[in-house]
């Protein structure tokens, strides 16, 4: 439990709603504004927070992709290369 009660799985799934939400309000605003990087900004700091606090990379990852796709890409890339070593044995 934290400080006020509340345990950290709870706590990384707050931050990763806030991450949707922030992805959904970029998705609102037009043009390539500040405003847009100020809410990818916003989204991706909340998702790493839920990773800090345990949660998946993959629970949020739709999100992932829409606020950091080069990070997200790699990510697959690299869990694709790992699988295809271990012979096909997946640990996901």
């Amino acid at each position: 439990m934290g400080a006020r009660g509340v345990d950290r799985k709870e706590l990384a799934s707050y931050c990763g709603s806030l991450a949707d939400l922030c992805q959904s309000c970029a998705e609102a605003v037009e043009g390539n504004s500040e405003a847009l990087r100020a809410w990818q900004s916003l989204g991706r700091a909340c998702l790493v927070h839920s990773w800090l606090l345990g949660a998946s990379v993959w629970e949020h990852f739709e999100t992932f992709m829409h606020l950091a796709p080069d990070p997200a890409l790699r990510l697959v890339r690299e869990r694709l290369l790992t699988d295809a070593d271990s012979d096909g044995i997946t640990t996901a």
